[in-house]
């Protein structure tokens, strides 16, 4: 079963509650418990990477976006390693990530499906410490995002949370 416990998928949605309720080290746990059941599971790198991310352990978070882009998720792992650099402070391959994705963004409008860039490019932002930018993208995300539920629990958000932007898209969002 694809939730079944013992499965790759059930030990990534434990790693992502560790994850968002700040227990970076629980994360590790079940993302390389993930792994040892199946390492070409791109969402094994991400958690491992917002989860290093959170610990200021850049590069061993880099080296996990990486292998999310090279695993097929593209736009998660650009979205995390543009975050981890704006971290990191190497301000300017992060935005070189961002332009990159808003010019995917620009293309793929036109047929509006563009689920995901937007609440990435927010994340690189945020990341920079541009809360506006960050919110403008993150209200572009709404109806093409599902990542969104998650938004009012995400730490890569959580220097927003008391913005009034940020307070009313939650609402907007019911969450």
């Amino acid at each position: 079963l694809y939730m079944a416990p013992m499965s790759a998928r059930f030990e990534i949605g434990a790693g992502e509650v560790y994850l968002y309720s700040g227990q970076y080290e629980e994360a590790l746990r079940a993302a390389d418990r993930a792994l040892a059941i199946d390492s070409t599971n791109a969402g094994t790198f991400l958690v491992r990477g917002y989860a290093y991310g959170e610990q200021g352990r850049y590069e061993e978070a880099a080296a996990a976006a990486s292998m999310c882009i090279a695993l097929g998720w593209d736009v998660h792992g650009r979205a995390l390693l543009g975050y981890l650099y704006a971290r990191s402070g190497r301000r300017r391959e992060a935005q070189s990530i961002a332009d990159s994705m808003t010019a995917q963004w620009r293309e793929r409008s036109a047929g509006n499906t563009v689920p995901d860039l937007a609440m990435g490019i927010a994340q690189i932002y945020v990341g920079m410490g541009e809360g506006v930018r960050a919110l403008d993208w993150l209200e572009r995300a709404v109806g093409t995002d599902p990542y969104l539920l998650y938004l009012g629990i995400d730490p890569t958000f959580r220097s927003l949370r008391s913005a009034p932007r940020f307070v009313a898209l939650l609402e907007k969002l019911r969450l």
